[in-house]
């Protein structure tokens, strides 16, 4: 990547250096807008850092800008600030790769711990309810069993209760008719 130069355009007139401008032609030399950034507020810090306001304000009346070997240890230094920063946004990066790993461990375990438990739960629950299914089912067939006993109870009342029926009718019948044929003959 060219790193730009510090030219007559890029110090204000206060003899600061123009950051945002510095940040565009990073920008341009495919640098990201945060990297852009960084490497021009470490210009300005530079920059403050090695020249005394008075220093500068004679340099910008006098025209008198960084020589070559200037600019090329400047751009040095700031290479080398890149560098650096390049390797701490790696160990960071790789900082986070382990903590998600560990994360996503963490996560991994606790859903089979509670995938675990669940199935526990949903297995005890399964148990309790076929064992209640079982009991009902018990219960009911006892029940049944009961109407059942009481069903033939009530049809051998009923039986009886025909045979009564039919004994009293059967009864009446001749007692009707013995009484019809006195009656008949007692008339006639």
């Amino acid at each position: 990547m060219k790193i730009p130069l510090i030219t007559d355009s890029m110090i204000t007139k206060s003899g600061s250096i123009d950051t945002l401008l510095i940040s565009k032609l990073l920008k341009q030399a495919n640098f990201s807008e945060p990297q852009s950034e960084i490497i021009a507020e470490l210009f300005k810090q530079n920059r403050d850092n090695s020249v005394g306001e008075e220093e500068m304000e004679q340099k910008i009346n006098n025209k008198n800008l960084a020589n070559k070997d200037d600019l090329h240890l400047e751009t040095k230094k700031i290479e080398a600030e890149i560098k650096r920063l390049e390797l701490e946004i790696q160990k960071v990066k790789s900082d986070l790769v382990v903590e998600i790993k560990r994360v996503e461990s963490d996560l991994t375990k606790e859903i089979k711990r509670v995938e675990f438990e669940l199935t526990k739960e949903i297995k005890m629950v399964e148990f309790e309810l076929t064992r209640e299914i079982k009991r009902v089912e018990s219960n009911l067939t006892l029940e049944i069993h009961k109407i059942n006993i009481e069903i033939e109870k009530i049809r051998t009342e009923v039986e009886r209760s025909k045979v009564d029926i039919i004994k009293w009718v059967a009864g009446l019948m001749l007692a009707q008719t013995g009484l019809l044929f006195t009656l008949i003959k007692f008339f006639a």
